[in-house]
């Protein structure tokens, strides 16, 4: 749905199978290993608020960390070829790149509003002509309050950033009746600090 549950699921494999065979591989080697499987998969096991550069091997940490907000995730109910996105991208016609600096700056100030205004992905160029409801989607959010709106990787999945639940909650539900979509969910932004490990509280819920 391109938002590396795939991915995600094959890092949990890695850093799982280190800890239940008490390897010890460092987070470097563990790294190096995902990247032969997949180009986002290092990512995956840093977790984190990270900036992904080369092809996805050069990672570095991000502090402070992506600045707390809501988060709606529209997924409509078709199913998109990772490979066949990335084969039909012509990189010499792109012509608007996310403007990483500036995102970075946004974050820096936890700025929520104009880290929505800087998101980008230039996957869009493809998907979007493929399932023109994507592109409605991304209105909508906008419309019902989101600070920013994107496709997530190469789609179909839409995610609109929120300062205030109600206002996410109010638009997914309007998404849910507007496109007759099931896969709508509100849920926030969640990180583990970067050299800190996570734990949970008796109820179940995250803490560091």
């Amino acid at each position: 749905a391109g938002l590396a549950g795939g991915s995600a699921d094959c890092a949990a494999v890695l850093v799982g199978m280190n800890k239940l065979f008490s390897l010890k591989l460092p987070a470097k080697k563990l790294e190096e290993l995902a990247l032969t499987m997949g180009t986002d998969i290092p990512y995956c096991v840093r977790r984190g608020t990270v900036l992904a550069e080369g092809v996805g091997e050069v990672l570095t940490n991000i502090e402070p960390p992506c600045p707390f907000c809501y988060v709606v995730l529209a997924k409509l109910p078709v199913t998109v070829s990772t490979a066949k996105v990335y084969q039909s991208l012509k990189w010499d016609q792109v012509e608007h790149h996310p403007d990483t600096k500036g995102m970075l700056a946004a974050m820096a100030e936890g700025d929520v509003p104009a880290m929505g205004r800087l998101l980008g992905n230039v996957l869009e160029t493809v998907t979007i002509p493929m399932y023109p409801k994507i592109a409605d989607i991304k209105e909508s959010m906008l419309e019902n309050g989101a600070e920013g709106a994107l496709m997530s990787g190469s789609g179909p999945t839409v995610f609109g950033l929120f300062t205030k639940q109600e206002r996410a909650k109010e638009a997914a539900k309007i998404l849910r009746k507007q496109f007759a979509m099931r896969d709508v969910f509100v849920t926030q932004i969640y990180h583990v600090p970067h050299g800190k490990k996570e734990r949970r509280t008796t109820d179940g819920r995250h803490k560091i």
